[in-house]
Order: C-alpha cells, then structure tokens, then sequence
C-alpha cells in the first residue's frame, strides 16, 4: 500500500449516533507516512473489507507467543467472522470526520493487534517512524495505567 498513514490513539466513547458510529476519544495522534507493504498494510486491507485474514492470524500468533496479551475484543476480531470492528468518528477542528481521505469508513482496531503487526513489520525494518511509534504503543499497552485503548488508521 502507498498511501500515507495517520494513526489516532484514543477509545471509542459511549456517545452514539446514528448507525452505532460511536465518537473516538483522541488521546494522541501519530503520521507514519507512508507504511509501504507489510503486516501493517494488511490489517488496513482486513479493516477495509480484504481478506487478509491468514497472513493476520499468523501476527496473533507470533503476539500471543511473544507474551503480548490480547483483550476479548482483539481474540473476536479476528477469529469470529460474526464480530465487526467499531464503527468511530473523529474531530479534526471542528469538523466531524467518519472517513478517511480515500472514502473508507473508519474503524477502531484493538491496540495489541496494530501493535502485533507494528513488530513484524519492524523484523529487519528501522525506519525511524516504527521504532518512534513502538515505544509510545508499548507504554499504552501498560493496563495498569491505560484501559481499552484502540486505534484508528486513517489514510490521507
């Protein structure tokens, strides 16, 4: 994939709208520019309707060995066909966004696994933006401080 990626870190909010689209709760923001093709690209395929579930299931794996723990909601996504990812909107200003810049609805994602996908990715890779956005997802990852952190990987 060639186009540019912004992560928003934050948790959906029990503040509905119309079509179970909840408001995200921003907590941080992050542009890794230009992802290129990796496990990363996948999951914005499987997010927007691709199939990509083989290769992902694989990353889970690897995380769930690796020690990194997975919320419920993490485990369902990807391996219940029945459970969607949530449906978000974002503020940028004032301006209240349901898609990204290519007309794909935007979707929180469990941080664990954008994380999982965030190391494979890294295997090999330093580019300074990876290493940069590790460090912040690994703090998050500290239950202990932070609950039902998700993320939005919005294309622009």
């Amino acid at each position: 994939m060639g186009y540019e990626v912004r992560l928003y870190i934050g948790s959906p909010s029990s503040i509905t709208e119309e079509e179970s689209t909840y408001y995200f709760q921003t907590y941080a923001t992050f542009d890794l520019c230009k992802i290129g093709e990796g496990y990363l690209s996948d999951l914005i395929s499987y997010i927007h309707g691709s199939d990509q579930t083989p290769r992902l299931e694989e990353v889970i794996k690897s995380a769930l060995n690796a020690g990194i723990g997975l919320s419920n909601l993490g485990k369902d996504v990807f391996l219940n066909p029945n459970v969607s990812l949530t449906k978000v909107y974002i503020y940028s200003g004032d301006v209240k966004t349901r898609k990204d810049l290519y007309g794909e609805v935007l979707r929180s994602v469990p941080i664990e696994i954008v994380y999982a996908c965030l190391k494979k990715d890294m295997i090999g890779n330093d580019y300074r933006r990876f290493v940069s956005v590790e460090a912040l997802l690994r703090t998050l990852l500290d239950k202990a401080v932070w609950e039902d952190v998700e993320i939005v990987m919005y294309g622009h």
